[in-house]
């Protein structure tokens, strides 16, 4: 009888237990408290068969289904189940953990997920956060470039502590770029990884002394906007505005709603917002300005 493979990682403060490869993970350190496995996902999901679809059946347990790729149903932030589709190319099933999966669990845990990523910038953990399009993977991929520290890439994972503050906890040592944003900061792509079930985005793997692999406080967040602006414009927020960048900016908002979380999720939001500066980045419709957005941020956070 043959023994099933089984892979430990850790990420955003959790131990993970796999019965397949998460490329790009740093291996696990303690007991698990996430068992990720491969199995049948008992759920009906609303609309045409094998679309894109999600369904809670009960408070705790979320499920998604992505086209040609998995099932996936998260349930009460200890289990996800897998059920990969015949149709499913590579590892591109396990691909796609990282991201709804890695929120949805978070929510579950009690943990705020940011849809952004994570740096230092020296010594103060920043959030570079905006909405698709807003630039944010290049600049936090230039930063990276310029030496920075890094903690998360797209997903930015928050745990309010009582006397600390918001305390950030690292992802994995990977950043995801789109080939036109790799080969604009890079040179080009033909040194990384494609993504499985990815057309045209790649792994980027930092630097190991690069990633920070301890919990850090968050001090900034900073919203890229692009604007019809004639130069960068970097405005600190205040009051309720701040409160509401940081709901506006967690990972897949209606994660929260679905899940029944919206009270608490609103009172993480206002505290977390009443402990960190918040920042609005307005850059220019066209031209490429992300030296000046580094240089704004830079100048504002040691305000």
């Amino acid at each position: 009888m043959s023994v099933m493979e089984v892979y430990r990682y850790h990420a955003f403060g959790m131990q993970i237990e796999s019965s397949f490869p998460l490329g790009g993970y740093l291996p696990g350190v303690g007991a698990a408290d996430v068992i990720v496995r491969e199995g049948s996902v008992p759920v009906t999901f609303p609309g045409p068969p094998g679309e894109n679809s999600f369904v809670v059946e009960r408070p705790g347990s979320f499920a998604y289904r992505i086209k040609e790729i998995a099932s996936y149903l998260i349930q009460d932030g200890r289990e996800v189940i897998v059920e990969k589709d015949e149709r499913s190319v590579d590892h591109a099933f396990s691909s796609f953990f990282s991201g709804t999966c890695i929120g949805a669990l978070l929510l579950q845990r009690g943990k705020l997920p940011i849809h952004g990523s994570a740096l230092l910038i020296d010594g103060k953990g920043i959030i570079v956060t905006g909405q698709s399009g807003a630039g944010k993977s290049t600049v936090t991929a230039s930063l990276n470039k310029l030496g920075y520290e890094f903690l998360a890439d797209d997903i930015a994972a928050l745990e309010l502590e009582d006397t600390e503050g918001a305390t950030i906890y690292p992802g994995f040592p990977i950043q995801r770029l789109w080939r036109d944003t790799a080969t604009r900061i890079f040179g080009g792509v033909e040194t990384f990884e494609r993504i499985p079930g990815i057309r045209d985005k790649f792994n980027i793997p930092i630097p190991p002394e690069q990633f920070v692999t301890s919990n850090r406080k968050l001090h900034a967040l900073f919203e890229l906007l692009p604007a019809d602006c004639a130069a960068v414009e970097v405005e600190e927020l205040r009051g309720a505005e701040k409160i509401t960048r940081v709901i506006n900016n967690t990972y897949w908002y209606d994660l929260v709603n679905v899940m029944g979380l919206r009270e608490w999720h609103f009172a993480q939001c206002a505290r977390i917002a009443n402990q960190i500066r918040v920042f609005r980045v307005r850059r220019p419709l066209h031209g490429f300005t992300t030296d000046e957005q580094i240089r704004g941020m830079l100048e504002a956070l040691h305000k």
